[in-house]
């Protein structure tokens, strides 16, 4: 389902998380799977290539969630954690992990990820050769 009209209104056309304006797109944060608008949130471009691991990790760029995990939207903050977690050695990224709040709804949410990557870590892929 898109959603980037709702998304591009409560953004204000601006990327939920660095707070660019260029080709902006939906994100749909995980394990969710973007059924409902509040499961996404509007990236832009360099954002979402860095999402993807299709760009170099620039943790500079990213020194802007500061504000994102403030945001009233739950999947804004939990989209902001999962990339201060990829960015954990970095002090300011630790410094603002320490600093964030969850409440009960994101904690579930965070939750499910957590569990959705063990599964995966978990997970063997064996072929027909064993």
């Amino acid at each position: 389902m898109d959603h980037f009209k709702e998304l591009s209104q409560r953004a204000e056309n601006k990327c939920e998380l660095c707070g660019s304006t260029d080709e902006l797109s939906v994100y749909v944060v995980p394990p969710k799977t973007g059924d409902a608008q509040e499961d996404c949130v509007l990236v832009c471009s360099e954002c979402l290539s860095q999402i993807h691991g299709d760009a170099p990790l620039n943790p500079d760029h990213w020194r802007k969630l500061n504000d994102a995990i403030w945001s009233e939207h739950p999947a804004v903050k939990i989209l902001a954690k999962i990339q201060l977690e990829v960015l954990n050695t970095e002090e300011w990224a630790q410094d603002l992990l320490h600093t964030m709040y969850l409440d009960d709804d994101c904690q579930n949410w965070w939750h499910q990820i957590e569990e959705h990557r063990e599964a995966l870590a978990k997970s063997i892929h064996v072929d027909c050769f064993g």
